[in-house]
């Protein structure tokens, strides 16, 4: 009598954990497809004049957007494409 009580005590258990493992797989590919969804491309260069002298102050504006940015004191722009 007390093996069947055990047996049946360990079955829950294992059950118990491949329910849990399931969960935490089924999260983990939940997080991985969103972030592979959400993904946002980072375009970064130098803006320069003729004769290559980096241009502080210009601004980068991405074609028929409203999305743009600023170049820093070396003429350095980064702008988040979605």
């Amino acid at each position: 009598m007390v093996n069947t009580c055990n047996s049946c005590f360990k079955v829950k258990c294992r059950s118990f954990f491949d329910l849990t493992l399931r969960n935490i797989f089924m999260l983990s590919i939940l997080l991985c497809s969103q972030m592979l969804i959400a993904q946002n491309k980072e375009l970064t260069g130098i803006v320069t004049d003729d004769n290559n002298v980096p241009l502080p102050g210009a601004s980068v504006i991405l074609k028929n957007s409203n999305t743009g940015a600023v170049t820093d004191f070396d003429g350095n722009y980064s702008i988040k494409v979605p």
